[in-house]
């Protein structure tokens, strides 16, 4: 997934870094085609939204829950250095499609990530 984004970021001249924490244990189950899709499109929108710093993923390993000390999470997390979201529009995130502010696109391109 990041050699697929890599490009982008150098185009853009930005720093894309995974950041793979020791901890985690290789050879998890899941959907791996979902899981993929759903991180090219945070990396992606993060790539699109940040203008000059850096995009990083990180992946973690975690106890499921606190009585199940075989079951281990994976976490997934995608910092940038974008203009972010402000934190009265935040709530909008998790609700059905909404462009939160159509001038951030607009300067963007018009790339889907």
């Amino acid at each position: 997934m990041i050699d697929l984004l890599h490009p982008l970021a150098v185009e853009k001249g930005l720093s894309l870094q995974l950041e793979w924490l020791p901890a985690l244990r290789p050879g998890r189950e899941g959907d791996q085609k979902k899981v993929r899709q759903v991180l090219i499109n945070l990396v992606g929108n993060a790539l699109k939204f940040t203008d000059s710093g850096s995009v990083t993923v990180s992946l973690e390993g975690q106890l499921g829950w606190p009585s199940d000390k075989e079951l281990e999470l994976v976490r997934f997390e995608v910092k940038d250095t974008g203009v972010g979201i402000a934190e009265d529009q935040q709530q909008q995130l998790f609700e059905a499609f909404t462009q939160v502010d159509e001038s951030i696109s607009r300067g963007q391109g018009d790339s889907a990530a």
